[in-house]
């Protein structure tokens, strides 16, 4: 389970912080570059689980249980 801090932010700021990682993860155009910064921001561990969360979705739009 995520630990996630007790102090909600206020709902502008999770908001900016959302659209800052993603135009952050669109700005990264080559492997290389999202190898690094996936390194950077993520466990080993994280990063097997977050792949297995890819996969299961590309089953699930093929239309795999």
């Amino acid at each position: 389970m995520p630990h996630v801090s007790k102090y909600r932010l206020k709902p502008y700021e999770e908001q900016k912080l959302k659209s800052t990682f993603k135009m952050i993860l669109a700005g990264i155009s080559n492997k290389k570059d999202m190898d690094h910064f996936l390194k950077f921001l993520l466990s080993p561990t994280e990063q097997l689980m977050f792949s297995k969360r890819i996969a299961i979705a590309v089953l699930l739009e093929e239309g795999l249980s």
